[in-house]
């Protein structure tokens, strides 16, 4: 019953079924949730989220990815900033109220990011009741998240290479 494709989509556990977050497009994107029973078969409408961003996600909403931090759903997506022309992307994330709706966005920009520079990816989790994300894998980068949603980096392992094994 949406328009669209279905595109990059993320599920989790929830209640005694799943839920779903999908994109539903090209350009100019949504993100839509919908709960699936047991055997994942669609459990009443899907319906859209409001992520709309001013500065952080003006475009387009994509690439959901669902995760639980602290009993709540949160949801994280790639916020796409432009209008005909893409300028650039965002990494952002809400957390959802009981009745899965929009509850706080949050729109974090890293200390000394360039400005145009793509961020798309993040990985988040929880640790001790704090957030965390992977921000790069090599180097590998881990964000911590403040109560408002300011990010820090909090580890760093230097960039190395190591030999692959050799095929004897």
């Amino acid at each position: 019953g949406v328009p669209g494709m279905r595109l990059n989509p993320s599920i989790i556990p929830y209640e005694s079924g799943y839920l779903l977050a999908v994109r539903n497009g090209w350009a100019g994107s949504e993100i839509y949730l919908g709960k699936l029973d047991a055997d994942f078969r669609p459990v009443g409408e899907p319906w859209r989220l409001d992520l709309y961003h001013r500065t952080a996600a003006n475009y387009g909403r994509e690439d959901p990815r669902l995760f639980l931090h602290n009993g709540s759903v949160h949801v994280s997506f790639t916020g796409v900033v432009g209008s005909q022309k893409v300028q650039h992307t965002n990494v952002l994330y809400a957390r959802l109220n009981t009745d899965l709706k929009m509850e706080r966005l949050f729109a974090p920009i890293l200390p000394n990011r360039m400005p145009g520079q793509w961020e798309k990816n993040w990985q988040y989790f929880g640790h001790e009741n704090k957030l965390y994300a992977v921000y790069t894998i090599e180097p590998h980068v881990i964000l911590s998240f403040q109560e408002n949603g300011s990010p820090q980096k909090v580890y760093e392992t230097p960039h190395s290479r190591l030999p692959l094994p050799s095929s004897d």
